[in-house]
């Protein structure tokens, strides 16, 4: 059972896809997040992508926290059916070419505090992303 808390699924222990495209049908919109990366593994965001691909447009999933330590964004590889990707609250982030690497994004929001890369935005095809807002932050 999912436990669910203001739309949001914190550090989940056990990821079902089916169960989590259900619950993104009955509520609309979701976010499965994760805080610090003891929270996730290949094995469970490969089951958390085949839920983003059964639950397209309902279904983000955002990296925080990490608070002792960067975010490896070589992860998002297991994600490549992510529509709607959230890397922000967070202090570093490692390989962040990664997320202009996903073939399906459509929506990012991205906030690290400790981030010069002014070239970033160019990783990333943002003509495919959604009409809605880019959220960009951090010291670019």
């Amino acid at each position: 059972m999912l436990n669910i808390d203001g739309g949001r699924i914190n550090d989940p222990i056990a990821i079902d896809p089916g169960e989590l495209a259900e619950a993104c049908a009955k509520r609309g919109q979701l976010v499965v997040q994760f805080g610090r990366p003891d929270a996730y593994t290949p094995a469970k965001l490969s089951l958390l992508n085949e839920a983003c691909r059964l639950a397209p447009d309902s279904l983000q999933v955002r990296f925080y926290g990490h608070y002792q330590g960067a975010f490896d964004a070589t992860m998002l590889r297991h994600l490549p059916e992510v529509r709607d990707l959230g890397v922000d609250c967070l202090t570093k982030i490692l390989q962040e070419e990664e997320v202009g690497k996903l073939p399906h994004l459509k929506r990012l929001i991205f906030g690290v505090f400790e981030f010069d890369q002014p070239d970033f935005l160019q990783t990333i095809e943002l003509h495919k992303l959604g009409s809605g807002p880019i959220d960009v932050r951090g010291a670019i």
